[in-house]
């Protein structure tokens, strides 16, 4: 997981204790960028919009399975290096919502209007944050 237990409370919390993708409440911390497609190893991307809360199957499925890592991309679950979590949506599945995530640990839900397109089809959203 790599951060710290007062940043995971805070991502639990604004993810009211639940799995973005499936509901669960058995839950990890995802980096929505990480090594793999981009992200520091030093821990920089531990920033509050690069950080979700999902179950342990749906981090492990988002890494080992592409359908569901192309799933996680459109949604937002994932990001690429180039990406700015600040400005590429989140769907929740339980909320049956988009939500844009904050650094300072807070989210506004977003209008499926506001969103277009990015590269590799990431949910972006033009303009102020949370």
């Amino acid at each position: 997981m790599n951060v710290s237990k007062k940043v995971a409370l805070s991502v639990y919390e604004r993810d009211s204790y639940r799995c973005a993708a499936c509901s669960s409440d058995s839950l990890s911390i995802q980096h929505r960028t990480n090594r793999g497609m981009g992200g520091d190893p030093k821990g920089y991307k531990n920033v509050l919009s690069n950080l979700m809360a999902l179950c342990g199957l749906c981090n492990g499925a988002l890494e080992v399975d592409t359908k569901f890592r192309d799933t996680g991309i459109r949604n937002g679950w994932k990001t690429f290096e180039w990406d700015d979590t600040e400005r590429v949506a989140v769907f929740y599945i339980w909320a049956r919502e988009w939500r844009l995530l904050s650094n300072d640990g807070t989210f506004r839900v977003v209008d499926v209007s506001e969103i277009t397109r990015g590269k590799n089809d990431a949910p972006l959203v033009i303009g102020k944050a949370a």
